[in-house]
């Protein structure tokens, strides 16, 4: 339907893309009034996940969108260079689209052409979501007309192949294909044509993902079959249902234990007439007790007592009872019990970066919330070693300095690293000296020993970013500290 080209707002300052109709559909009334449709409803959505609207332009010679310029590509392209993407990238694309979707169906807005084309990877990386030409909301006359179906035959929900009347269910079925095709490395359906592909969607139901490629996890993989339910009464309710479903799919699990039913008691044996019963023996009498032997029992549970409490008051710093030397204080703390750290907040730490300050700060929230369907999670970049910075990461502050035992991370980010600092306060710049801990390779969830370090704060220092990219990220669903009481 159109061209886009990069050009300048003068007034503003800054850079745009305009989207302008071709001049030979000019003449087309219907194609006409779908464009300037597209540009009045993507006005309204004003999500990051979806390429921003800024202005319309309808005069005697043309028809323009102008939107927001964004640096980066497609999907589309992406898949056409690497084949396929592993589980996490796979999840956090789903993840984003699930957003956008989930503000245009609020605005009563349906997509009805989602697909890898459509979906942008930014070079600062984000995700948008791009092209409405084909929306549908109730507020405005639907263009489509009757038997005419419009988008991508390879993407479409069956409701939209049969005719049937559709809502935002058919955009999660859309989103389905696209992580399907992500995953394994190409769509469900795999017919010659594209008539054969549209009949095997009314009809068939697609192998699962992990039965394709053995490297994709269970739980994604029931999570993509469920957005790709023929009926949509059996696909996630809403687009923040589906996203909920797939942020969760990644994030470990309890191990499964088996307990041993057990064994059966024995069958009782057959009573033999001919055997006599066993003579009845005397019970004995009770040992008589000394009063010699009641008070060495008495005085050796006292000394007992006495050598626990003096062993208790060392390991906490008490100070002895005469009698015990400074050298007997001195005692591993090891016995102590180990209970969860009290925090205060915990901010982004971002000292090397630029624009606006922080990393992400309006998620910090979800990385101490008890919810590990929750995340923080860095910003994206083009590089695992961030390329203009050292690192980013999280500073945490507790009630007070405290001796620190571990940190325990949630995290379904695959192959990342990190230093923990422990530190009186949050550092101005990056951290420098030796960390208490360094972790390579971080997969899922790890426990970290910080060795009874002392301190209010605890920082943790992302050095490399984890796999899947570009863009390189790293989502942390949970911390947390243990140490002394």
């Amino acid at each position: 339907m159109a061209q886009v080209w990069a050009a300048t707002d003068t007034v503003l300052g800054r850079r745009v893309a305009v989207k302008l109709l071709h001049p030979h559909l000019r003449g087309d009334a219907s194609l006409v009034r779908r464009f300037r449709q597209e540009g009045r409803l993507s006005a309204r959505l004003t999500d990051p996940n979806i390429v921003g609207v800024y202005d319309t332009v309808a005069t005697a010679d043309a028809d323009a969108i102008v939107m927001e310029f964004v640096e980066g590509s497609t999907l589309r392209q992406l898949l056409d260079r690497r084949g396929r993407l592993d589980p996490a990238t796979v999840v956090d694309i789903g993840c984003r689209v699930a957003d956008a979707l989930d503000a245009a169906h609020r605005h009563h807005l349906t997509h009805r052409d989602i697909k890898p084309a459509n979906i942008l990877l930014c070079a600062d990386g984000g995700v948008k979501v791009a092209d409405f030409g084909i929306a549908k909301t109730g507020e405005f006359e639907d263009l489509t007309q009757d038997g005419t179906v419009l988008g991508t035959a390879t993407y479409l929900a069956p409701e939209q192949l049969s005719g049937a009347e559709t809502d935002g269910r058919a955009d999660l079925y859309s989103l389905g294909v696209v992580l399907y095709e992500a995953a394994v490395g190409h769509p469900p359906f795999t017919g010659e044509t594209e008539a054969a592909r549209a009949m095997q969607r009314l009809t068939q139901v697609p192998v699962p993902p992990h039965r394709v490629d053995a490297t994709v996890p269970a739980a994604l993989s029931r999570c993509i079959m469920r957005l790709l339910e023929r009926d949509p009464d059996r696909r996630p309710h809403d687009a923040h249902t589906a996203r909920m479903e797939l942020a969760g799919c990644l994030m470990p699990t309890a191990p499964q234990v088996e307990v041993a039913p057990p064994p059966p008691a024995p069958p009782p044996r057959r009573a033999e007439a001919h055997r006599r019963p066993a003579p009845r023996r005397a019970t004995p009498p009770p040992p008589r007790r000394s009063r010699l032997g009641v008070a060495v029992l008495v005085l050796l549970i006292g000394s007992a007592v006495a050598l626990i409490a003096a062993l208790l008051q060392q390991e906490t710093g008490s100070v002895p009872r005469s009698g015990t030397t400074a050298g007997q204080r001195r005692t591993t703390s090891s016995a102590v019990e180990q209970v969860v750290v009290p925090v205060v907040s915990v901010e982004a730490f971002d000292p090397e970066g630029s624009g606006t300050p922080g990393e992400n700060n309006r998620l910090v929230a979800a990385s101490h919330d008890g919810d590990p369907a929750t995340a923080w999670r860095t910003e994206g970049y083009l590089r695992q070693d961030f390329g203009t910075k050292r690192g980013v990461g999280l500073a945490i502050t507790l009630d007070r300095a405290r001796a620190l035992n571990r940190m325990e991370i949630t995290s379904p980010s695959i192959g990342w690293a990190a230093s923990v600092y422990v530190l009186d306060a949050v550092p101005p710049a990056p951290p420098q000296g030796q960390p208490v801990a360094v972790v390579d390779s971080i997969s899922g969830d790890r426990s970290i020993p910080l060795r009874g370090q002392r301190g209010r704060v605890v920082l943790l220092w992302i050095t490399r970013l984890g796999s899947g990219g570009p863009p390189y990220r790293v989502d942390v669903a949970e911390l947390r500290l243990l140490g002394d009481p």
